[in-house]
Order: C-alpha cells, then structure tokens, then sequence
C-alpha cells in the first residue's frame, strides 16, 4: 500500500467520529447520553448527522413524545431512538448490538438470561404487533418497572428461540410504553400468569 493511500485512509478515520462507547445502565444512562438530558445532547453525543433518519426525527407520537433516531450503519441496525417531552429525554431504546449491561445481555441476547438476571420483570403482550418478519407472533416485553428497563422479545423460528430486539430505559416513575406510546388498534395487557407459549407449540418457553 503506498504512502498516499495510506494517508488517505488515515485521513478519513480521523475524519469519522466514532459512536461513544459505554454501558446501557437501567433507569440512568446509555454510554453518555442520560435520561432527563436536554434532547440537544442526543446529536452531541451520536455526532454523526448522516446516521440521523429524517423519517423520524422530529416526529411527535400520539402521546405528545418527539422521537430522534440514530441509525447504527456500520452494524446494520437500527439503532438508538429517544423519546422526549419539553426538550428532555424520558425514554432511550436500544436497538442495535453495539451496547449491553453490564450483565453482556445485548440485542440478540436469549430472552431466557434476561428472565434469569431480572426475575423481578413482568410479562406484558403489546397486541397487534406480530409481523411475518418477526416471525408473525406479537411481540412480548419483560418489565421491570422499579428498576426503569424493558426487553422487547421476538420470536426466532430457525433458532427456535425468543430473543431481545430491543432494550429501553426509562425512569422509574415513569409508566413504561413501548416506543413511549401505545395506540389502536394495537394494546398493552400484562399477562397475569407470566406463562407464553412458542409460535410452535404453545408450551412455555422456557
């Protein structure tokens, strides 16, 4: 590789500013970026305007939240969204791998870890969800309302498995929504004996 070239490649990763780096911590924080921040720190921290989706940022919900997105494109997801009122974050969703608790659950993790590490969490069934990409189920959520997180599961028929698509943060007082907001025809009910069934077999995943 030649001297310019390699100049060049230096260049642009200098250039190109790196997503922050750090720990999704339940309640508080993703990397630096804090729920209760002004939303004014969302573009601050994830400084890459180009990964900002112009489809939904600024957009306001039918709850009155304003949304902002980041797209992870160097791993292909979607990435980190905010869900804000009066110019302050009230919720943070983590939908790309590249963040985890301390714990190493993570995008992707099996939803058996995170009903293992928060035994505490409820079962709740946002209706009217399922999708054929998401394996035509509705989507289930693991609650932990006192320490101000959620898990999104989804179902994996190749690998036969639930998993988290997405990891929310919120704060505790708050009454937790998925996407901040739940309108018709879709619902939000709590499953009252915790028990789901597979796609498959309708037998408790266990």
């Amino acid at each position: 590789m030649s001297i310019t070239l390699l100049l060049a490649v230096s260049a642009f990763f200098q250039a190109t500013p790196l997503p922050p780096s750090g720990l999704i911590v339940p309640g508080r924080s993703v990397a630096a970026l804090t729920i209760g921040s002004p939303t004014s720190n969302f573009k601050a921290i994830f400084r890459e305007s180009e990964n900002f989706d112009p489809q939904v940022s600024g957009l306001t919900n039918d709850c009155g939240f304003a949304t902002e997105q980041w797209v992870d494109l160097a791993l292909h997801a979607t990435g980190v969204i905010i869900y804000s009122r009066n110019n302050r974050i009230d919720q943070i969703s983590v939908q790309t791998p590249r963040y985890s608790l301390s714990s190493k659950i993570k995008v992707g993790s099996a939803a058996k870890k995170v009903r293992r590490d928060y035994p505490d969490g409820k079962l709740y069934l946002l209706r009217g969800s399922g999708m054929p990409v998401l394996g035509g189920r509705d989507l289930r959520y693991w609650l932990d309302q006192r320490q101000g997180i959620a898990f999104q599961f989804y179902w994996r028929p190749r690998e036969k498995m639930w998993a988290v698509g997405s990891i929310d943060i919120f704060r505790p007082e708050m009454e937790f929504r998925p996407e901040s907001c739940v309108s018709e025809p879709r619902s939000w009910e709590k499953v009252v004996n915790g028990r789901w069934g597979t796609p498959a077999t309708g037998t408790p995943d266990q």
